[in-house]
């Protein structure tokens, strides 16, 4: 178990995102501070990292209490994440960008996916859910993490990169800090059943913030469009 939780957490952490771009200095940089519509998205993406990072804590916890799995196929199922990303990720991000998908639009439809995950895990009678649930967890991970990253790396233009990216890496520290409380201590308060339907209200309340950031950014190019005709 405790392997396949090492490789799923040294795969899957959106802190090793790499960035190539280098900086670039403009004149009255915008603090992200000032950002709102890039502070909306970043409260966005705590809240995800909140819900996924229970696929490091208390759904191990689920797979050993609930559902009687050995330490072997815990680390079979976390582990299967990680192989579903290093054989897939590139490829769907690529067919993504080759079907135009926006990247907000992808941050959704990752994030639904995830949320759909936790679905899986009120299916007591068969085991094999499971690994359906991994695989669509999996699929959200790899289409909302990379475009987030690339949002925030697009955003950061605005102004002083460093202090964006900052943040960005931040949210997701954020999210492990109380992420992982949060689950245990509904857990131990509640059940795993109050937990998931906690998570995917989680996961909600990030959707409605991503629709409105996802507004905001279309009004925003609309307007850009409109003065380069002029």
């Amino acid at each position: 178990m405790y392997i396949g939780r090492f490789f799923l957490i040294n795969t899957l952490n959106p802190k090793k995102a790499k960035v190539t771009d280098t900086e670039i200095l403009i004149d009255n940089p915008l603090s992200p501070y000032k950002d709102k519509i890039y502070l909306i998205f970043l409260v966005a993406l705590a809240l995800f990292g909140v819900v996924f990072v229970q696929y490091f804590s208390t759904v191990p916890l689920y797979y050993k209490e609930i559902r009687d799995l050995s330490e072997l196929q815990i680390g079979l199922l976390l582990g299967l994440n990680g192989l579903v990303i290093f054989l897939f990720e590139m490829p769907l991000i690529a067919f993504a960008e080759r079907k135009g998908w926006s990247q907000i639009s992808s941050v959704i439809g990752g994030l639904i996916l995830t949320g759909i995950s936790f679905i899986f895990f009120f299916t007591t009678q068969y085991t094999s859910f499971l690994i359906v649930g991994m695989v669509v967890a999996t699929l959200g991970e790899m289409i909302a993490f990379p475009f987030g990253n690339a949002l925030a790396l697009r955003r950061a233009k605005l102004g002083k990169q460093g202090a964006y990216m900052g943040l960005y890496s931040m949210s997701f520290s954020l999210s492990h800090i109380f992420g992982h409380n949060t689950g245990m201590q509904l857990v131990n308060t509640f059940s795993y059943d109050i937990t998931w339907i906690f998570m995917m209200g989680v996961t909600l309340i990030a959707l409605l913030l991503l629709f409105y950031v996802k507004k905001f950014l279309k009004k925003e190019n609309d307007l850009l469009t409109e003065v380069s005709k002029t």
